[in-house]
C-alpha cells in the first residue's frame, strides 16, 4: 500500500529515515527498501544513492535487489497497479485476451500508466 509522502520531505530524508530505523544493518536492506517504497511509492535514484552511501553498498547491488523483487518499483507507478500473469498456463485460459480488453478499455499500454497516474499495468 502506498503512503503519500509529505510535501516537505525529500527522497533523501526518506532514505535516511529508513536507514536509521534499521541501524544501517546490511541484513536489513530489504526492509529499508520496503520502507522507502511504501513512503514514496517507488524507490527513486536519489534514495538509492543515499542508501548506497550510508550503508557502503554499491548502487548496482541495490538496483539488483530492487529490480529482483516484484514488490519494489524503481519508477513512479499509477495509484493502482494492475498485474497480469503471462505464463503459459495463464495464456491457455485466456489471460492475454483479458489483458488486451482491459488495456483497450483503459487506453493503457503494457508497462506504462495513464497520464493521470491512476492505473499502471505490468
Amino acid at each position: 500500500m502506498k503512503v503519500k509522502m509529505k510535501k516537505d520531505r525529500s527522497f533523501i530524508e526518506t532514505a535516511n529515515e529508513a536507514v536509521d530505523m534499521y541501524h544501517s544493518k546490511k541484513e536489513e536492506l530489504i526492509p529499508i527498501l520496503m520502507k522507502v517504497n511504501q513512503e514514496i511509492g517507488f524507490i527513486p535514484k536519489e534514495a538509492m544513492e543515499q542508501i548506497s552511501s550510508r550503508m557502503h553498498i554499491p548502487q548496482s547491488q541495490l538496483y539488483s535487489v530492487a529490480t529482483f523483487y516484484h514488490m519494489f518499483f524503481t519508477k513512479q507507478t499509477g495509484r493502482h497497479v494492475i498485474k497480469f500473469c503471462e505464463s503459459a498456463p495463464c495464456h491457455v485460459v485466456g489471460g492475454r485476451e483479458v489483458l488486451d480488453a482491459l488495456r483497450n478499455e483503459l487506453k493503457l499500454g503494457l508497462k506504462n500508466s495513464l497520464l493521470d497516474k491512476k492505473e499502471s499495468s505490468e
